[in-house]
């Protein structure tokens, strides 16, 4: 079972469907199971749930770390452990200044303690700079944990997470900033968009062409929703086949994507530029 359809189960309006999906969380016993624990504990409509999450977040978490023999027996710096102290009680301007910190000293074990230390803080104001961080900390190791946060329902956050991933850069995000695309906020389809503008032609056909195979119509909307905010005529054909495979109803979208590859616009809905905490 995947973290996605676990993730529904525990939104279930049934106690029974959400108590399966605790032990199968617990089961998976994985990092991602554990981030998705953390976001109940303190997010979940249920008040039963959302306790039922930190207790068994609590118990994965001394599965998970205590394994690591590598984080258990190092020891940080007075500045390092002073840093740590800083992310979990400043204000933004002394959070922004411990992530620098942070990331001089950069190290497997810092990355490994910072991920410990962020499932515990829940302040909006600051996450967004510490996710930047983890990003910029971990690379690939910490696409995982920051996919966990695109389940927040503040904008900010997820548009964080968004710029995040485009600084990893790693092809396998893609498929992401593609379905993010669509989201609700602006600020975060800005993010989304402004990724995958940067991104190579050939790569970024490939991607698309891979999304709307999933046969899922959101991810099909959101490509194509892609080609034509983008103005990406190398996807020309393609929506071309998907135009004269559609239904009535998709005909009518694909036919206006057609229109607006063929008006030569050039205008894109891309991110403004990133804000600096490194």
């Amino acid at each position: 079972m995947t973290i996605q359809e676990l993730q529904q189960m525990l939104n279930h309006s049934e106690p029974k469907t959400r108590d399966q999906a605790l032990i199968e969380l617990m089961n998976l016993g994985n990092h991602e199971a554990y981030g998705l624990l953390m976001f109940a504990a303190s997010n979940h409509f249920s008040p039963d749930t959302r306790r039922e999450s930190k207790k068994l977040s609590l118990v994965l978490q001394k599965r998970l770390f205590s394994q690591d023999e590598a984080f258990t027996s190092v020891e940080f710096s007075e500045q390092v452990e002073a840093a740590f102290e800083q992310i979990k009680s400043a204000d933004t301007n002394g959070v922004r200044a411990a992530v620098k910190v942070l990331m001089a000293e950069n190290s497997p074990s810092i990355f490994q303690r910072f991920t410990k230390e962020l499932h515990q803080i829940q302040r909006p104001e600051v996450l967004p700079y510490l996710l930047l961080g983890l990003g910029r900390l971990g690379k690939e190791e910490s696409i995982p944990y920051l996919v966990n946060y695109l389940r927040s329902n503040n904008e900010t956050i997820r548009a964080s997470v968004i710029r995040a991933l485009n600084d990893i850069g790693a092809n396998k995000n893609l498929p992401i900033l593609v379905r993010f695309s669509r989201d609700p906020s602006t600020l975060v389809r800005q993010e989304a968009l402004g990724g995958l503008a940067q991104v190579k032609p050939d790569l970024l056909l490939q991607i698309l062409t891979e999304v709307i195979n999933t046969g899922v119509d959101f991810n099909k909307e959101a490509a194509l929703y892609v080609i034509a905010r983008l103005k990406f005529l190398p996807a020309l054909d393609l929506v071309k086949s998907l135009h004269e495979q559609a239904d009535e109803d998709s005909r009518e979208r694909t036919g206006r994507v057609l229109e607006h590859l063929g008006e030569g616009s050039t205008k894109k809905d891309v991110a403004p530029e990133p804000e600096k905490i490194a």
